[in-house]
């Protein structure tokens, strides 16, 4: 019943995804139409296109981003590589909800009204602001792991061996004041 519904939730996800891609795709298609492209092979390019974000949201909605830090540390990537990476990965979602409140701000704003010509038009208008918030959010993050003391290439102090050693102390500690 679990994968049934997980198996739901994921084909869910993936049509929320798929239908702004077949626009872009269509807007690709159209491009290669009027860069000179016969129709057969702007409608390939098109199909492609929707063949690579079908598979990039199918793995990123079915594979933890953590497995993939893991995967990526195990084929020998840089650690500090590996970190922007899984940061990366981590903030798709916030970005796509940012890009998706652009997409509402300006359509309050008439962006969109004259037809999907008109959307073609405003798309810088939705990338801008999207990277805008993206690159401040990006420096707060920076900022964050900065002020916690996150240094790339460097191990963090600590871990178990100050923790079993403190407890080894304490322990030592309590049994000599028992025999004292």
């Amino acid at each position: 019943m679990l994968a049934v519904a997980a198996a739901t939730r994921t084909t869910r996800a993936l049509a929320r995804i798929q239908a702004p891609a077949a626009a872009l795709a269509a807007v690709v298609s159209l491009s290669e139409v009027a860069a000179g492209y016969g129709a057969a092979t702007a409608g390939a390019t098109g199909l492609r296109f929707l063949d690579v974000v079908a598979a990039a949201a199918i793995f990123y909605l079915t594979t933890p981003v953590d497995e993939v830090g893991d995967v990526l540390l195990w084929l020998g990537v840089p650690e500090e590589a590996v970190t922007w990476i899984v940061l990366s990965l981590r903030f798709l979602p916030t970005i796509a909800r940012d890009l998706s409140r652009v997409i509402d701000a300006q359509s309050s704003r008439g962006m969109g009204a004259g037809g999907p010509l008109d959307w073609i038009k405003g798309i810088p208008s939705l990338v801008t602001p999207t990277m805008v918030i993206s690159i401040l959010r990006g420096r707060e993050v920076a900022e964050a792991l900065e002020i916690r003391g996150y240094r790339p290439g460097r191990r963090p102090r600590g871990g178990l061996a100050p923790c079993a050693a403190a407890a080894a102390s304490a322990a030592l500690l309590a049994l000599l004041s028992l025999l004292a």
